[in-house]
């Protein structure tokens, strides 16, 4: 027998004598005729509303950005007293989510795009608040994208430049973006002022058939560059501005008037006007009186005969000579700044170049504007080039003027005539493009017809030239090398000879003849560079 068994019993009877007397302590208290505590909790057995989306774009679709939702909502141990719904442009948490209360059951809402975007995703909440004010613990949604169709619109309805006195006016119309293609230049000392207004043109079609106008602008903002290195504005009342002379300075600007909708969106259309400040100062070469023409026409000064004190000269357009000594230019340029702010003209600095030697100007002293530059290599002038010789000068507010330009070209290359009349004579080039021939069997050679004449101003009759020639059987198939050079006829450079294929007699098909022909030169000449022109012909051969 376990000793201890008499001892655990004891125990347990005192345990239960103690649970006993607990069990009738708690019963006095509960069923006892004294005071009871009221803790009891309270059972909710009203059931909470449903709510349900009627009408809303589909899940993901885009839809115009003014939308009409429709939602309801029902309450089975009551009724529904309104709604809260709430806007989202991503996916919140719902402990976050801001309502807003309403009784309708549909609205029409505006949901926002960015401005450079017309497509911007929106989450759409909608509960239901039953009679004893409980809420729809789970709120009806629908995701979807808003689209802006119709861009908002700025137009100016007035750009202007007007003068101290306010006597002179100035249109500005220029849309360029490009200071050197602005058509609009504004003299200094004057003042610019803006005006515009905007438009929207976005709508919607009602359920009877109806189109409502439903886009407004909500703000404008405007810049002018490189004044403003942000935008300025922001409001509906932003429509108009004005900048004094004194706000601004030599060179080209920019004012842009961009608009916002009820939606957010600016759309990529912007309203620019751009305008120069401070005309450009005049720069011209010397004139002379161009006893060709009648006109008075600029001129540089070119040494013809490479010794560097024989100019004569030259106007823009003119050919130049390839002497192997080499050629020296000399210049003069004159200016005169047509808005100087002391109404004097005054420029404060000359400077030129040869563009095609060099991109920098060389400066030139303001007392006396002159230049000569020598080009003693002859591998310089180069005869397929143009130079570009230009002058520019330079105003009190260091603005440069557009340079004034006179191109020279050393021996341009002669070109091919079709058709006309040279030297009093009627002239027509044969076989032409496309021409089709009738040929006798076994005929060797066609009399061919063709005229090159070299286009240099400084020389109004045509050069002498020499021709050489080749017949292709087309396409792709060639007849051979080109013939040795012939001199054309010395009455007018014509080249009319016999030319045979080197193959034989022609037979029905097609085929190019290919024509170049160059400046003929002999004697102390025949080294100079010769320009090469070439022209080919595409023709048919039939049997007649």
């Amino acid at each position: 027998m376990d000793e201890n068994r008499p001892r655990r019993s004891a125990q347990a009877l005192l345990s239960l004598s103690a649970l006993c007397l607990l069990v009738a302590i708690v019963a006095l208290g509960t069923f006892g005729p004294g005071c009871r505590d009221e803790n009891t909790i309270p059972v909710d057995r009203n059931l909470a509303p449903e709510t349900f989306l009627t009408g809303a774009p589909g899940d993901s679709q885009a839809a115009f950005y003014a939308v009409r939702l429709y939602w309801s909502g029902i309450d089975q141990d009551g009724e529904v007293v309104g709604y809260e719904y709430a806007v989202t442009e991503s996916l919140p948490d719902l402990e976050a989510i801001e309502y807003e209360f309403t009784t309708k059951t549909d609205s029409l809402f505006r949901f926002q795009v960015e401005s450079s975007r017309e497509i911007l995703g929106h989450r759409f909440y909608v509960r239901a608040i039953d009679n004893d004010g409980k809420v729809d613990p789970v709120p009806a949604w629908a995701f979807f994208a808003a689209r802006n169709i119709c861009p908002p619109a700025v137009e100016f309805t007035q750009a202007i430049a007007f003068s101290p006195d306010f006597a002179e006016t100035l249109q500005i119309t220029s849309t360029e973006t490009r200071e050197r293609s602005i058509t609009d230049t504004v003299p200094t000392g004057w003042s610019v002022c803006f005006e515009w207004e905007g438009s929207d043109c976005d709508a919607i079609l009602d359920d009877n058939g109806e189109v409502h106008q439903v886009g407004s602008i909500q703000r404008y903002f405007r810049n002018l560059a490189p004044r403003e290195f942000s935008e300025l504005g922001g409001t509906i009342n932003d429509t108009t501005v004005c900048y004094n002379a004194s706000e601004l300075s030599s060179g080209p600007f920019f004012f842009r008037v961009r608009a916002v909708d009820d939606a957010g969106y600016s759309g990529s259309e912007i309203a620019l006007r751009s305008f120069v400040w401070n005309r450009d100062p005049i720069t011209r070469f010397e004139r002379i009186f161009d006893p060709d023409t009648g006109d008075s026409v600029q001129v540089v000064y070119v040494d013809t005969i490479g010794s560097g004190d024989e100019f004569v000269p030259v106007k823009d357009g003119d050919t130049i000579p390839l002497p192997s000594a080499g050629i020296s230019i000399r210049l003069a340029l004159s200016a005169y700044d047509p808005d100087d702010p002391s109404g004097n003209g005054e420029v404060v600095g000359y400077e030129s170049r040869i563009q095609e030697l060099s991109a920098r100007y060389d400066d030139l002293p303001v007392s006396d504007p002159t230049w000569e530059t020598s080009l003693t290599d002859r591998n310089a002038l180069k005869p397929s080039a143009t130079y570009t010789i230009q002058g520019r000068s330079t105003d009190k507010l260091e603005r440069d003027g557009t340079p004034t330009t006179i191109r020279l070209y050393p021996n341009r290359p002669a070109r091919f005539l079709t058709s006309g009349e040279f030297f009093g004579a009627p002239f027509e080039q044969f076989p032409q493009e496309g021409d089709v021939l009738s040929l006798p069997a076994g005929t060797d050679s066609i009399a061919v017809e063709f005229l090159a004449v070299d286009p240099d101003r400084s020389n109004p009759r045509a050069n002498l030239m020499e021709y050489r020639t080749r017949f292709d059987l087309a396409p792709g198939q060639t007849g051979g090398a080109f013939s040795a050079w012939v001199r054309g006829e010395t009455a007018a450079s014509y080249f009319r000879q016999l030319v045979g294929l080197r193959t034989g007699s022609f037979v029905p098909g097609e085929y190019i003849f290919t024509i170049e022909a160059q400046e003929f030169r002999s004697g102390s000449n025949a080294t100079l560079v010769k320009r090469r022109v070439r022209r080919s012909v595409n023709f048919t051969v039939v049997e007649g």
